[in-house]
Formats: C-alpha cells, sequence, structure tokens
C-alpha cells in the first residue's frame, strides 16, 4: 500500500493577528486552498473573532495576561519564550515571516529553538522602513533579506527599492494586498445605510466613507475641510478613537457646523467595516507621504477593499496609484494636500449618478479579472514550492 504523502506545514507569523490584518487572512487561506497546513502564530493578544479564517488553519497567540501590548524587558522575554515553544512545537517545512515588526523577535527566536526551526524561510514585508530615518531597524531588515530563502514585497516599485538599496541579488517577489475571489462580499443594506448617515439620513444624501482610523498619515483633517465645501448632501463616515488627532478631528466638525454631516463611529470588525463600504457610494485613500516614502509608493489595503466591493474611489495622486486607478477606471485621483483640489475631485464624482453606476461597474470587472488574491497569488505558491524543495 503506497503512503500518502503529507501536506507540507508552513508556520506564519506576525506581529499583529488575523484580527487586526486582512491580508494575512487572504494569504492564509489561499495556501490552505492550496494543499498548506497553516499554522499562524500572532506575538501580541489577537482577538479570537470571527475572520473568516478556514476552520482548518490553527491559530496561535500570546497572551499578554492583561500586561497589555508591553515592550519591558519581562516582556519581550515572555513573548520570545512563547515564539521559541512555537517553533519547537510545530515542526514547520516552511517559516512565514511577515512585516519588519516581527523580525526583531523571529530571528533570536529561531536561532534559540534550534534544529526544531531549521527549516527555510521568507520574509513579506508590508510595512515601508524609510531608509536613514530607523537604522537599527533598517540593519536587521537588510539582514534579513539577505538570509531568507525569498523575500516578498506588497508593491513592485518598493520591491525594486528594496532590492536597490539592500544591495539584493534578487528582486523581491511582488505580492499586492488584494482580497480573494473566495471572499463573502455583503451586499447593500438601506437600514445599516440610514444608520451611518448622521443627523437625519434621507433617500438623496450620499456616503463618502473612509474606512481607516483617523490619523495624521490618513489626512482626515484635509478631508473634512474640502468636505465643507462640497454639496451638502455628501456626508462622511469616519473611524476614530480618543486620541489627541481624532479629537482635534472632531473640533474641526463643530468650528465648521459639519455635526449632520460627518458621522465618527468606533472601530468595529472587518466584516462590519464591508457591510459598511457596500452601503457607500464612494471611498477615500489619502496618504500622507511627507514622513515615509512608503506612503508614496504603496498599494493601498483599502483599494484592495473597495475593489472587492464594487465600491469607486477617490485617491492621492502618487504615480502608483494614479496607475492603478486610471488603469482600471476605479475613480479619480487628486492632491490630498489641497482641500480646492479634494472638493473639485468630490464634487465631480458624486454629482452624476449614472456616472458613479458606470464606476461601480468597471470596479467591480476589475476585481474579477485582476484585483484579486487568484491572479497573483500563483506566483507565490510556485514561489514556496522551490523554497520548501530546495531545502
Amino acid at each position: 500500500m503506497m503512503a500518502t504523502s503529507r501536506a507540507q506545514r508552513v508556520l506564519m507569523i506576525r506581529w499583529n493577528g488575523p484580527a487586526l490584518f486582512r491580508n494575512l487572512v487572504t494569504l492564509a487561506n489561499g495556501l490552505q486552498r492550496n494543499g498548506w497546513d497553516v499554522t499562524i502564530a500572532s506575538v501580541v493578544d489577537d482577538p479570537q473573532q470571527d475572520v473568516s479564517l478556514l476552520s482548518s488553519i490553527r491559530r496561535l497567540a500570546f497572551e499578554s495576561m492583561g500586561d497589555g501590548v508591553g515592550r519591558s524587558l519581562a516582556m519581550r522575554v515572555r513573548r520570545l519564550n512563547w515564539l521559541c515553544r512555537v517553533l519547537r512545537d510545530s515542526a514547520p517545512d516552511l517559516i512565514y515571516v511577515m512585516d519588519s515588526w516581527t523580525l526583531p523577535l523571529f530571528i533570536p527566536a529561531r536561532l534559540l529553538a534550534g534544529r526544531s526551526a531549521d527549516c527555510p524561510w521568507v520574509y513579506h514585508t508590508v510595512d515601508w522602513i524609510e531608509p536613514h530615518r530607523h537604522p537599527v531597524h533598517a540593519w536587521v531588515e537588510r539582514w534579513a533579506c539577505h538570509h531568507a530563502a525569498r523575500v516578498i514585497n506588497t508593491d513592485r516599485s518598493r520591491a525594486r527599492m528594496q532590492q536597490a538599496i539592500y544591495r539584493l541579488k534578487e528582486t523581491p517577489l511582488f505580492m499586492p494586498n488584494y482580497l480573494s475571489l473566495n471572499e463573502t462580499v455583503p451586499g447593500p443594506d438601506n437600514s445599516l445605510r440610514l444608520e451611518l448617515l448622521p443627523g437625519l439620513g434621507s433617500s438623496d444624501r450620499q456616503l463618502l466613507v473612509n474606512p481607516t482610523m483617523a490619523s495624521p498619515t490618513r489626512m482626515v483633517l484635509e478631508l473634512i475641510r474640502a468636505l465643507a465645501a462640497t454639496d451638502p448632501r455628501i456626508c462622511l463616515l469616519q473611524f476614530v478613537v480618543d486620541s489627541t488627532y481624532g479629537r482635534e478631528c472632531r473640533r474641526l466638525v463643530a468650528d465648521l457646523h459639519l455635526e449632520n454631516r460627518v458621522h465618527f463611529h468606533e472601530p468595529v470588525s472587518y466584516r462590519d467595516i464591508m457591510r459598511m463600504v457596500a452601503c457607500a457610494d464612494l471611498g477615500v485613500i489619502f496618504h500622507d507621504h511627507r514622513p515615509s516614502s512608503g506612503y508614496f509608493m504603496c498599494n493601498a489595503d483599502r483599494l484592495g477593499l473597495y475593489a472587492a466591493c464594487g465600491l469607486p474611489c477617490i485617491a492621492s495622486d502618487y504615480p502608483n496609484m494614479e496607475a492603478l486607478v486610471y488603469r482600471h477606471g476605479l475613480g479619480e485621483c487628486c492632491n490630498p494636500y489641497d482641500p480646492e483640489s479634494v472638493s473639485v475631485t468630490l464634487t465631480r464624482m458624486m454629482a452624476d449618478p449614472e456616472r458613479l453606476a458606470a464606476y461601480r461597474k468597471r470596479v467591480r470587472e476589475a476585481f474579477q479579472s485582476d484585483l484579486n488574491f487568484e491572479a497573483h497569488g500563483g506566483r507565490l505558491l510556485e514561489a514556496l514550492q522551490r523554497v520548501v524543495a530546495a531545502s
């Protein structure tokens, strides 16, 4: 009787878990569906909410026991010991390390785990370490890029820049943050839409959604100022927490008398975010590129979310974003630093319902044809198989 070959075991390690990062869910489900045996290890507390992971995927998370995120020496040692145990107990065929924040813990944990973790590993960067601004962190990432069996990047421009800065022999593999065609996408919910419209909701009001936390890098203050110069029927849904910037956003809304046009909402699960996005007329993708060139070159998670939900968008007029938006007809780009540019673009996009409907059709077509995990995941699967085969 012939022995049945077992599935290759892959241990995916990330600082935060699938409840906070949808691309981790998409990647894990994609690997599991293609014959891998997936385990996810989250190095910080991971809220055990439903994130649509396949039931066969194991999910491990460090428990801080109420000590918070914690960066004290004692907490770091506890995390290190926990990850060492995970590496020893999992006995993976491949380790998949995600984002640069995970590297300073993974590297010593792998060394301490010894032969139990003596298997190939790949590094998937989903953020951007600004050159010359974080030299120690960049040195760690440079070391990782030279020692990992394969490096993966979410954007082609950043991949080429990463190769040049770190002097890598091979360009990192391009793997964008798009959702899967298997994703369950909710349909429009008019009752929810009316709840999300601030003040007295009505059928002729239009809903602009910015499904990200209010922060300086997301340029929410600039968006609010632009909103004040648009048609009063256009309303904004914005997630916010009690922070200095969040309070500043609330004060600006009060000063501009926009209380009936801006709905500040507490953070919700990704599934609820999708339900809200499905009710909107237009989405926003703004980044302040001054703190990090990664924001200038990035392929935003929100673009993948909008594509799956068939929602057109207005986005920053940065080259990579313009290329995607105009190539696929996803919406329009404008200067996020100029409220007049934003307000003019918003008004033009919202003024013609037939035009918005045509945009929606093109966005759905783009998701089905190219802006999905399956359209690009084959390269990743082939690369990982080659890594394991060569070990």
